[in-house]
């Protein structure tokens, strides 16, 4: 899986937040969908999804905790992730990164599962919280 350099991503998008979330959630439909096929994987349901987010999570080298609890799948990251590592040693604007590229990005993984996930970020490290916690939930 390529991803392109964040670096080059912030240059490229930063005068255009809402294209970047475009380009970056089309991105994740792409690797979710590439996911699915390398695991064999047909459904659309949250074990499904919490199959393809940490086979995702594995591919980056990050923690790998998304789980089923109750009607949602919910993953919360305390390791360090690439953004965070290229933001802190690259002086890049951290918060752009993870709303306008790594968030999207990670919703559209979410979509290739299901196109009526709904992705949203309850905590982040870049906010100055403890953990990243990530809540997607099936829309019926």
């Amino acid at each position: 899986m390529e991803f392109p350099s964040f670096g080059d991503f912030y240059r490229r998008f930063k005068n255009d937040p809402e294209k970047s979330r475009g380009e970056a959630f089309e991105l994740g439909r792409r690797v979710g969908h590439a996911l699915m096929v390398k695991l064999n994987l047909k459904g659309d349901d949250l074990d499904t999804l919490a199959k393809v987010i940490n086979a995702f999570l594995r591919e980056v080298k990050s923690e790998t905790s998304a789980k089923v609890e109750g009607s949602k799948v919910i993953f919360r990251n305390r390791s360090f992730c690439q953004i965070m590592v290229s933001a802190r040693s690259f002086n890049q604007p951290w918060l752009w990164l993870d709303e306008n590229f790594a968030w999207p990005l990670v919703a559209g993984i979410a979509s290739a599962v299901n196109p009526n996930v709904k992705h949203k970020v309850t905590s982040a490290r870049a906010r100055g919280d403890l953990v990243c916690e990530h809540i997607f939930e099936i829309i019926k």
